[in-house]
């Protein structure tokens, strides 16, 4: 009989994606309560995550596992607390990490008008947006446009001509960038993947406000 780890507690998300709170490990390691967080298949585990979000999903683990009588109402006003954190973050630190492939494929004009093929994913949204508004700039000496092989930086736009804008790492173009959807990102990094954990556990999830629907029962 062999023993991988053994865990104080854990929380099954799906098959092969876990999050256990981990006691001991092989060769004879222990661990101090909530000193070693094991994630498989969760956002703090994925490049993609944003920095910001990931900081405040590992912090949420910590209320998960601390204390057996936590509510959704301790966990609602974590997120009212870090989300006004959040806004105030720089914008590389909340933003989506992401690969961008086949630009050619599902950019159809870039120049003229925003134009995408059918199946075109946020990564290539959002880098032929930031294309298009360079392309029609006085600014296309400072900055490059963006080409398939690419990680960059993505985030949701209050913008309505498109929802998502990427950038190069380190090459925000505050001149012409749209304005970041902070609720949304919110949404989308955070809240997201703290339903998923919470809906694992049968508790209410949240929605973009951070309310949840209270049982009379």
């Amino acid at each position: 009989f062999e023993m991988e780890s053994i865990a104080r507690n854990a929380i099954w998300l799906a098959k092969k994606k876990y999050i256990q709170n981990i006691a001991w490990t092989d060769p004879d390691i222990q661990f101090e309560d909530l000193t070693k967080i094991k994630v498989k298949g969760w956002e703090t585990v994925q490049a993609s995550t944003p920095v910001a979000a990931r900081k405040i999903l590992n912090e949420a683990l910590i209320i998960f596992f601390k204390d057996d009588d936590w509510s959704i109402d301790t966990v609602v006003k974590f997120l009212k607390e870090k989300k006004n954190q959040f806004k105030l973050e720089d914008i590389q630190d909340v933003c989506f990490n992401l690969r961008m492939n086949n630009y050619e494929k599902y950019v159809l004009d870039d120049v003229n008008q925003l134009e995408l093929a059918k199946g075109a994913g946020p990564n290539i949204k959002g880098a032929g947006f930031h294309n298009y508004l360079l392309n029609n700039s006085t600014h296309k000496n400072k900055y490059q446009l963006l080409t398939s092989g690419e990680r960059l930086k993505l985030y949701y736009t209050s913008d309505m001509r498109n929802e998502v804008f990427s950038f190069s790492s380190g090459e925000y173009p505050y001149e012409f960038a749209p304005q970041i959807d902070h609720e949304i990102q919110f949404e989308k990094a955070v809240i997201d993947p703290l339903n998923r954990v919470l809906a694992s556990m049968g508790m209410q999830t949240l929605n973009r406000n951070l309310l949840y629907a209270k049982s009379l029962f």
